[in-house]
């Protein structure tokens, strides 16, 4: 991932320079942090800010996500580019982020084995059979370019549907802390900061704070009634992750779009038929998903972490496909590596039996596993790095007279003012890199 980072900094396509961001969306995350300090006509709300691509400077100021606070703050003491922020940041998130899933791999292992280390290079870069479908196409079809072995993933490219790719995204290298810290912490039976890291993960995101808290409150209260020996689970826990979720609902569901009807506007717009194919979802989790069945039926469920992946992994693939019953509410925001983690996890005694046995008949078939599941990862960061070594990506990099406008029009003499463009992309940009609204962003 740092080689794509690499690339971004070092490219010269045209001329152009690069802010720090990889892709488009990421920008609208530093649009949110300024908020909190770019000065309002009546003053800003405490620890809230207001919709950042609202044309109207007196926006309710009912939003607030930790992180975002935690970047405008940084953004305000340094005075950097908002991209650098946010790349740092990611950094950082990202370091934690794969210690604690080192933590989360050796928790889950049953007994070390020769080849427990390979075991968890493939659960951190590991990912499904889009790459080995695209290869087989090409083939098939004779074609040798290089959209072709994208043609079956392309859908889900920036859905990260295994670990590693969440790197990709600052954001999310920051939610995997909380939520990979969160299974560590219930593993631990350390509930209290369990507790803690689930409302952090509420407030920070409203896709995967749903996700977690049902997963938890399914595992937790499951476990208090259904286990015939005494549980070690205290009460408390269920009902914390209750009162969570009915706080949760209530903030993103109830209290946000009866505060500001600009919200109310955007929620409705979230109803988006992002879903998984049938063959999509069986490229990206057939695979693991066969080495779950085998460990389950083997191993069954003795172990409460064992039950705690399984019910993770139940309730992620139910949201991941919630479109088959109900309105879809883009099924594939519950993707982001947690179907792959407990399916990955679950199948761990499966797969390291698996590579014991290959390992004893021919290490090449071990090295042949392997490059199948390192492929789709490899394959997509040599074509990102490709990417944006080489050429221009909207918002991710900037002419040099952009640059200029933009630091023009953060002069404080045009505080307040409301920039009306027939450029959409500089609409949006000024929303990153000014104090400014915009008509269009």
């Amino acid at each position: 991932m740092a080689a794509i980072y690499a690339a971004h900094a070092l490219s010269s396509y045209g001329g152009l320079v690069p802010t720090g961001f990889l892709q488009y969306d990421q920008l609208s995350y530093m649009a949110m942090a300024r908020e909190y300090f770019d000065p309002v006509p009546d003053g800003n709300a405490w620890l809230t800010y207001g919709l950042p691509f609202s044309a109207d400077y007196a926006t309710p100021e009912v939003y607030f996500q930790p992180h975002t606070l935690l970047l405008g703050l940084l953004l305000e003491l340094s005075g950097a580019q908002p991209g650098w922020v946010y790349f740092l940041f990611g950094v950082v998130a990202g370091l934690i982020f794969l210690r604690l899933a080192v933590a989360l791999y050796c928790r889950c292992l049953d007994q070390r084995r020769d080849s427990s280390g390979l075991g968890l290079l493939l659960f951190a870069w590991g990912g499904g059979l889009f790459a080995v479908a695209g290869l087989a196409t090409m083939v098939a079809e004779n074609q040798w370019s290089p959209q072709v072995l994208f043609t079956h993933s392309e859908r889900y490219d920036t859905w990260f549907l295994n670990l590693g790719r969440n790197l990709y995204y600052s954001v999310e290298a920051y939610y995997h802390c909380l939520t990979l810290g969160l299974l560590v912490a219930l593993i631990d039976r350390r509930f209290g900061l369990a507790l803690l890291l689930l409302a952090v993960l509420s407030a920070s995101h409203p896709f995967t704070g749903l996700q977690f808290l049902l997963a938890i409150a399914t595992w937790s209260l499951a476990e208090r009634l259904l286990l015939r020996q005494p549980s070690p689970l205290p009460w408390w826990l269920p009902l914390g992750c209750a009162a969570l979720l009915a706080l949760h609902l209530g903030y993103y569901m109830v209290l946000l779009p009866r505060l500001s009807a600009e919200h109310a506007w955007i929620a409705e717009n979230w109803s988006r038929d992002w879903s998984f194919e049938p063959t999509g979802l069986l490229l990206a989790y057939g695979l693991v998903g066969a080495l779950a069945a085998v460990s389950l039926v083997r191993d069954a469920l003795g172990q409460p972490r064992r039950r705690l992946l399984l019910v993770l992994a139940l309730v992620s693939l139910a949201l991941a496909n919630h479109d088959l019953l109900l309105t879809p509410r883009q099924p594939l925001h519950f993707t982001r590596g947690y179907i792959w983690i407990p399916l990955f996890l679950l199948g761990l005694p499966a797969l390291l039996r698996l590579l014991g046995w290959l390992s004893r008949v021919n290490m090449r078939w071990v090295l042949g596993l392997a490059l199948v599941l390192l492929l789709d990862n490899a394959t997509w960061i040599a074509w990102q790095t490709r990417n944006n070594l080489v050429q221009a990506s909207l918002s991710t990099l900037l002419q040099s007279s952009e640059v200029r406008l933009l630091e023009r029009l953060s002069r404080p003499d045009l505080a307040g003012a409301l920039l009306v463009t027939a450029e959409p992309q500089l609409g949006y940009l000024a929303t990153v890199f000014t104090p400014l609204r915009s008509w269009s962003s």
